[in-house]
C-alpha cells in the first residue's frame, strides 16, 4: 500500500453524551488544564478534506518500516463483534476491541480553551490505557491496520482517536453495516480514509455538550442543590415532560353524552348493527347536556329512521416501513414492556453476533442506529423470495415496495433488517434468549411484511337519521341530526398474514338510500373529555424524533439520563416530572430560553448534520452559539444569587430538633424534605406532607429500641431503597437497621420481611437478613394468616383489573378481593440485623 502524505488534524471532540455530563468541579476552574501537553505534529490519516483543528497528545516512537511488517489488524469496539469478525477473516487479520472510547475530555476539569478557538484537551481514558498500549504494540508488527469501529459519528471519532495513537502509515477505515461473512469480506475490499467531516461533527457535539453542562450545572448547584446537572438535550426532554404535566393539571374535563342505537334493516331484523351520533344540525360536535340527548332520542323513537347515504368501498392497509431506531424502541417498549436502553443493548448483541450452533457465530441484524427506511436491493430480492416460498405469489407486489425517508433523515445506514433473511426466527429460536427472540422476530416480521402486498378490506359506511324533524317539530332540513355506522371485513390479508389481523371494527349490512331501519335498542352514556396522556418512553422517543431533538444513537441515553438524575420518574409505563425536575426546568427556561428552546435544540442538530456534510465550519457554529450563551450565563449569575433563599424557604418556620437552627427545603429524586440549615455540621432531616395543598411537618418516628452502639435515639430515615432506622447522631454514629413489616421470613431463617426499592425505583419485598437469606417477592405481603392452609401471611395481587388478596402458596386456592385496610405496616424488627 502506498505511503500517504501527512495531513492536518481534525476538529477536537469525543463521544456523544448528548447532554449527559458529570461535572466534578465548579466553573471557576481554569479553562486550560495546567498539565496540558504541548501540541505535537501528527501524520496518521490521509484525508480528502483539511481537518479543522490540531489535537494534542504524547510523542511517538520511530515507526517500523512497512516492508518489515506482516499480516493485518482490525480494530472494533465490541469483544463480541471481534470474535465474529475474526472468524470470518480466516486468520488473515487479528481483531482487537477498544471496549468503547479510548479518549475523552478530562473528568476533573473543563478541558476546553474557549479563547484558543474551542480547543479541547483529550485524555486517554484510564481504564483503556493498557488496552491502548496493546493495540499500539500490535500495530507496529503488522502491515495494515483497519479501523472498523461502529459506522456512525461516534464510531468515526473513536476510530480517529485510535489512529492517533498507532505508529503506522497504513491505517484505513472500513464499515461493517452487518456482521456476516459476505458483508465483512466486501467491506474489506472497500477501505477508505477516516471521514474528517463526520469526526468534526461528533467532536463539535461533544464540545457543545461540555460547554452547556459545565457552565449550567454549577448554577443549579448554587440555586437548587449540589449534584444536579444540565444538558443541551436532556433538559429539553425534561421540559417536554413538564409541559405535558402542566397541560394535564390545567385540563378542565367537559361532560358529553354518547348516544348509541342498535338497528337493523326493517325487512331483515336479524342483521343487527350499532350506530353512533355523528352530526347535529349539520356540524360534528358532542352532545353536551342530558336534555339534548333526551331530545334527540325522542325524535329517533318517533321515527322513522331512514338511510341518508350508504358508501361501500375497498380500503388498502399498507404494510409499515422497516424499522428504524425510533420505531424499534417504540415497539420494544409498547409490545414487550422493555426500556429503550435495554432494547438497544439486546439489539447490539444481535448485531455483533450470536453463536448459532451448526450455523456458526453470526451477526443477525444490520446496524441498529439508523433513521433511514432504505433497503439494499439484495435484501429486497431475498425477502421477495421468502414471501413467494412461504405465502405464494399473490402476496408479492409487482414492484418492490419503496418507503420515503423523512426530510431530516441522515440516511447514513439501511433500515434495521435481518442480516440473512433465510435465518427465520423459528430456525434459530433455540440459540436466543426469550428477549433476543422477541426482538429478532419483531425485526424479521416487520422487514418481510414491508415487502408484501397490502391487506384489502371491504368497508361499509351508513349515514342515517329522521327526515323532516327538528327540536321544535316544525319543518326543518332533512338532517337535523345524523348517526353513522362503520364496518369492515377482511377481503385479502396481505401483509397481515405475517404480522396478524387487527380486530374487526364492526358489522354493517348492505343497505340502500331511503331504506327504512328498525330500532331494537338504545343507550346514552355519560362521558368526560380526557386530558392528554403522559409520555411513555415510546411516545417520548416519538416526540423527540418528531421535533428533531437528538439522533438515533442518543434517544435511549436521553431517557435513562432524565430518570437516573431524578428529574423524571416512571409510574408504571408513564413518565411524570418530579418536583426537582419541574423546578430545574423552570429555572433554566426563565434564564436560558435559547438553550431550552425546542426549535433551537433541533436547529443545533441540523447544524451538526451540516458540519458532517461539510457545509458548516464547526468553529463558526460554536462561536455563534457561545456568544449568546455567555451573555445569558452572565445575566443568570446575577439574577439567581438570591433565588436559593426563595426556593428553600418553607411556608412555615421549623426549628431543627437537634440543634435549634432553622430548617430549609431540600429536594431529592424521591421528593421534598426539610433539612437543617447547619449542614454539614448537623444532618437532621424531617419529612413533609403537602396533600391537599396543606403543608405539614411529619412527626419523627422514634424506635423504642435505642442505638446499641452509643445509646442515642434511633430515628426513621429515608434512603434510595426505602425507609430504615438510623442513629440520630449520624454521621458520628453510623448504626442502621431495616424497618420490617412484622412478618417472619417464609424461609424460616429468623429474619423478617422488609420493603426495599430497586435502583430503578420499583418496590419489592425481601428478608431483613439479606445477603444471608435471599428471599424476595414482588407481591406486597398482608399481615393475615391464610384461613385455608394456615400460611403465615397473604399477598396482594392483580388479575383481570381486580385487586386481590391471595395465599402465596401455589397449591392453595384462597383468594378474595382486596380491602385497603389490610396493608402491612412497618414495625420494629424483632431481630434487627445490620443494614446492607
Amino acid at each position: 500500500m502506498a505511503k500517504r502524505k501527512a495531513a492536518p488534524k481534525p476538529a477536537p471532540g469525543a463521544g456523544d453524551d448528548d447532554g449527559v455530563v458529570e461535572p466534578k468541579v465548579e466553573a471557576a476552574q481554569p479553562e486550560v488544564p495546567p498539565d496540558a501537553p504541548p501540541k505535537r505534529p501528527r501524520a496518521r490519516i490521509s484525508r480528502s478534506a483539511a481537518p479543522s483543528a490540531g489535537v494534542s497528545g504524547a510523542g511517538r516512537k520511530k515507526k517500523v518500516p512497512a516492508e518489515g511488517r506482516q499480516g493485518g489488524l482490525i480494530i472494533v469496539e465490541s469483544p463480541a463483534k471481534a470474535k465474529t469478525i475474526e472468524r470470518y477473516t480466516g486468520g488473515a487479520y487479528e481483531v482487537i476491541a477498544t471496549m468503547g472510547h479510548v479518549k475523552d475530555l478530562p473528568k476533573d476539569r473543563f478541558g476546553i480553551d474557549i479563547k484558543l478557538g474551542f480547543k479541547p484537551y483529550w485524555r486517554v481514558v484510564p481504564a483503556r490505557a493498557k488496552l491502548l498500549k496493546e493495540i499500539r504494540d500490535r500495530a507496529k508488527q503488522v502491515a495494515d491496520v483497519l479501523i472498523a469501529t461502529d459506522p456512525d459519528r461516534e464510531g468515526e471519532a473513536i476510530g480517529y482517536h485510535v489512529a492517533e495513537e498507532i505508529d503506522s502509515d497504513n491505517i484505513r477505515r472500513v464499515e461493517f453495516h452487518e456482521i456476516t461473512a459476505s458483508a465483512v469480506r466486501e467491506a474489506l475490499l472497500r477501505p477508505r480514509d477516516i471521514n474528517t467531516d463526520k469526526v468534526n461533527s461528533q467532536f463539535a457535539r461533544r464540545i457543545l455538550d461540555r460547554i452547556v453542562g459545565y457552565r449550567l450545572s454549577p448554577l443549579l448547584w448554587k440555586t437548587v442543590r449540589s449534584g444536579l446537572s444540565a444538558g443541551r438535550v436532556q433538559s429539553v426532554a425534561v421540559r417536554l415532560v413538564c409541559e405535558r404535566e402542566d397541560k394535564i393539571k390545567s385540563f378542565v374535563p367537559e361532560k358529553y353524552f354518547r348516544i348509541v342505537l342498535t338497528l337493523s334493516p326493517a325487512e331483515r331484523p336479524s342483521e343487527l348493527f350499532d350506530a353512533e351520533i355523528f352530526k347535529i344540525e349539520g356540524k360534528r360536535r358532542k352532545v353536551k347536556t342530558r336534555e339534548e340527548a333526551d331530545r334527540i332520542l325522542s325524535q329517533v323513537q318517533a321515527g322513522p329512521l331512514v338511510v341518508h347515504d350508504f358508501v361501500e368501498a375497498a380500503r388498502e392497509h399498507r404494510p409499515a416501513p422497516p424499522l428504524v431506531t425510533s420505531t424499534f424502541q417504540q415497539a420494544a417498549v409498547n409490545r414487550f414492556g422493555m426500556t429503550a436502553r435495554h432494547a438497544m443493548v439486546l439489539a447490539q448483541q444481535l448485531y455483533e453476533g450470536i453463536n448459532l450452533g451448526k450455523f456458526g457465530r453470526r451477526g443477525l441484524i444490520t446496524y441498529h442506529r439508523t433513521d433511514s427506511v432504505r433497503l439494499a436491493s439484495t435484501a429486497v430480492t431475498a425477502a421477495r423470495t421468502i414471501i413467494r416460498e412461504k405465502f405464494g405469489p399473490a402476496y408479492i407486489p409487482t414492484k418492490p415496495n419503496f418507503f420515503k425517508n423523512k426530510r431530516a433523515a441522515q440516511d447514513a445506514h439501511e433500515a434495521i433488517r435481518p442480516a440473512d433473511v433465510e435465518l427465520d426466527p423459528e430456525r434459530i429460536a433455540e440459540f436466543l434468549t426469550d428477549e433476543q427472540r422477541q426482538l429478532y422476530r419483531l425485526i424479521w416480521d416487520t422487514f418481510v411484511a414491508s415487502q408484501m402486498n397490502p391487506a384489502v378490506y371491504d368497508v361499509r359506511t351508513v349515514y342515517l337519521g329522521v327526515p323532516g324533524r327538528s327540536a321544535e317539530g316544525s319543518a326543518a332540513p332533512a338532517h337535523d341530526f345524523q348517526f353513522v355506522a362503520r364496518g369492515e371485513s377482511l377481503k385479502f390479508d396481505g401483509h397481515l398474514r405475517l404480522t396478524g389481523v387487527p380486530k374487526k371494527e364492526g358489522f354493517v349490512p348492505a343497505l340502500k338510500v331511503s331504506e327504512r331501519l328498525s330500532l331494537h335498542g338504545h343507550k346514552i352514556e355519560e362521558k368526560e373529555t380526557q386530558p392528554p396522556a403522559r409520555f411513555t418512553e415510546a411516545s417520548l422517543v416519538r416526540e423527540l424524533e418528531h421535533r428533531g431533538i437528538g439522533r438515533p444513537s442518543t434517544y435511549a441515553s436521553i431517557l435513562s439520563t432524565v430518570t437516573d438524575r431524578g428529574y423524571v420518574i416512571k409510574r408504571g409505563k408513564e413518565l411524570a416530572p418530579t418536583e426537582l425536575g419541574d423546578i430545574t426546568s423552570r429555572l433554566l427556561i426563565s434564564n436560558f430560553p435559547d438553550v431550552m428552546n425546542i426549535d433551537f435544540t433541533a436547529g443545533m442538530e441540523e447544524k451538526l448534520d451540516q458540519v458532517e456534510e461539510g457545509k458548516v465550519e464547526w468553529k463558526e457554529m460554536l462561536k455563534e452559539f457561545y456568544k449568546v450563551f455567555s451573555e445569558r450565563l452572565t445575566a443568570a449569575q446575577e439574577t439567581l444569587k438570591d433565588k436559593k433563599k426563595e426556593l428553600t424557604k418553607p411556608p412555615i418556620e421549623v426549628a431543627c430538633h437537634s440543634c435549634g437552627r432553622p430548617m430549609v427545603m431540600r429536594w431529592s429524586k424521591y421528593g421534598k424534605f426539610l433539612a437543617c440549615s447547619g449542614y454539614p455540621e448537623c444532618h437532621s432531616v424531617r419529612d413533609i406532607d403537602e396533600t391537599g395543598g396543606v403543608f405539614k411537618v411529619l412527626q419523627i418516628d422514634v424506635s423504642p429500641t435505642p442505638c446499641p452502639v452509643c445509646g442515642s435515639e434511633v430515628h426513621s430515615r429515608r434512603g434510595p431503597f426505602g425507609r430504615f432506622w438510623a442513629c440520630m447522631m449520624f454521621p458520628k454514629c453510623k448504626y442502621t437497621r431495616p424497618i420490617t413489616l412484622g412478618i417472619a421470613c417464609p424461609k424460616g431463617c429468623g429474619g423478617e420481611v422488609v420493603r426495599r426499592r430497586t435502583r430503578r425505583g420499583r418496590f419489592f419485598y425481601g428478608c431483613s437478613k439479606y445477603p444471608d437469606c435471599n428471599f424476595t417477592s414482588w407481591l406486597e405481603p398482608v399481615i393475615q394468616a391464610c384461613p385455608v392452609c394456615g400460611h403465615g401471611y397473604l399477598v396482594r395481587s392483580k388479575a383481570k383489573g381486580k385487586n386481590l388478596v391471595k395465599c402465596p402458596v401455589k397449591e392453595c386456592t384462597h383468594v378474595v378481593e382486596a380491602e385497603p385496610e389490610q396493608s402491612a405496616a412497618p414495625v420494629e424488627a424483632s431481630n434487627p440485623p445490620s443494614a446492607e
